[in-house]
């Protein structure tokens, strides 16, 4: 009994530029639920013994037969070959004779005795060479090696027309790329075959908003300097009091983290478009996520470098702080038990004059008064100064002076004592 041949699926799965990984993702995406692969006949970007590998595993441990899937595989130009490396066939024979080569090698690698469809890569140069292969593949689709025949990367409306027209078995496959750039193939297909996209859903009827007063307007030829545009922002906020304002968040401590994976990462592994899979994308976006890991790495280490900078300076600026307080506190409590001292050991009238000689020195009379005017840097042996803390344990009690009466100043910076 011979077993029904698989139908066309609606999508088939790449192979190009699987390299070394091609069996096992064929085999992992044939359990997923792909029926159809892709290749071709050209090392440059396919491994077709690596996908006929696959081919035997399936059958051999999963019970998938060749007949249930559909695979297709093309012949390739010497345009679009590596000549650096071994060719699947030999680049001066002719082209019909290159076609039967490319396609036994091709039936060779993949351990089997037929394709579902047979695809031309690309349109050859001229016209005279694209049918002379396609007559080629019309010979193998009558012999029973071919059932399905099409064209890949043929952009032209003109090009595809003259194919219709001049073709015996007409192409059932177009494999083109589905890109904005190439206005998703619309352009190329015939007009007997055009196919009519469906409209989109019309939109639900809204009504129109409602229009709002406008409480504020500043014209913005008003606005010539930042005192005007604050003025208007400031103006604008407050037209509405009851509109929440929003006020973002502060920006988080520490460098920026590593964003999560794209889907596309996760999921994509191939397309079916044959060359240009998801393959490389994938590793493409995989250096991109790396190259970022690193770049965040570099931030994170010169973060905490400039980090512990500045908490090193702040450290030696408060204890150089503290030291030059606690000297200043030291050497005013020795000049004030210097001058207690004194007082009591001397009772020698002449210091007292002197002294006050140099007090009526400083001081200028007005409205029976005096004015003492203190030198820069010179403060009264009972002020602290602003940076000045005094611990329990440094200064030891004292006994009050009596402070004479002063009166109200005049003018800052003017302390007013009264000579009665």
């Amino acid at each position: 009994m011979t077993m029904p041949l698989a139908q066309m699926p609606r999508t088939l799965y790449g192979t190009a530029w699987k390299k070394e990984n091609t069996t096992r993702l064929v085999v992992q995406a044939v359990l997923a639920g792909f029926r159809g692969v892709d290749t071709a006949c050209q090392p440059k970007h396919y491994n077709q013994e690596l996908v006929g590998a696959a081919l035997t595993i399936l059958k051999e441990k999963h019970g998938i037969r060749r007949e249930s899937l559909w695979l297709q595989t093309k012949f390739t130009s010497l345009n679009g070959q590596d000549l650096k490396q071994p060719l699947p066939y030999n680049k001066d024979a002719p082209l019909h004779v290159q076609v039967r080569e490319s396609f036994a090698t091709s039936l060779r690698e993949l351990g089997t005795t037929y394709v579902d469809s047979l695809v031309l890569h690309s349109p050859m140069e001229t016209r005279e060479e694209t049918k002379a292969v396609w007559e080629e593949f019309e010979k193998l689709v009558k012999e029973g090696k071919v059932r399905r025949l099409g064209i890949s990367n043929i952009y032209d409306p003109e090009e595809l027309e003259w194919a219709f027209e001049t073709f015996e078995i007409k192409p059932t496959i177009i494999q083109n790329r589905f890109t904005e750039q190439y206005a998703f193939g619309l352009p190329i297909l015939p007009a007997e075959r055009e196919v009519s996209l469906p409209s989109p859903p019309p939109r639900p009827t809204m009504p129109p908003p409602e229009k709002k007063e406008k409480t504020y307007s500043l014209p913005s030829r008003s606005i010539t300097t930042a005192a005007d545009l604050q003025r208007h922002a400031l103006a604008k906020l407050l037209a509405d009091p009851d509109k929440p304002v929003h006020i973002p968040a502060p920006p988080p401590e520490g460098v920026r983290k590593l964003r999560d994976p794209r889907e596309t990462m996760k999921n994509v592994q191939g397309s079916s478009a044959g060359a240009g899979s998801g393959e490389f994308h994938v590793y493409k976006q995989s250096r991109r996520r790396e190259y970022e890991r690193l770049k965040l790495m570099d931030e994170e280490e010169e973060y905490e470098k400039t980090k512990n900078d500045a908490l090193t300076r702040q450290i030696t600026y408060a204890t150089t702080a503290e030291q030059r307080t606690a000297k200043n506190r030291l050497k005013r409590q020795r000049k004030k038990a210097g001058r207690k001292g004194g007082k009591k050991g001397d009772g020698d009238e002449s210091d007292g004059e002197e002294d006050k000689k140099d007090d009526g020195e400083k001081k200028r009379k007005l409205g029976g008064s005096g004015f003492v005017f203190h030198k820069a840097g010179e403060l009264s042996d009972d002020d602290e100064g602003p940076n000045e803390a005094v611990g329990p344990a440094q200064v030891e009690e004292e006994e009050v002076e009596a402070v004479p009466e002063v009166a109200p100043a005049v003018e800052a910076g003017i302390v007013i004592r009264d000579e009665d």
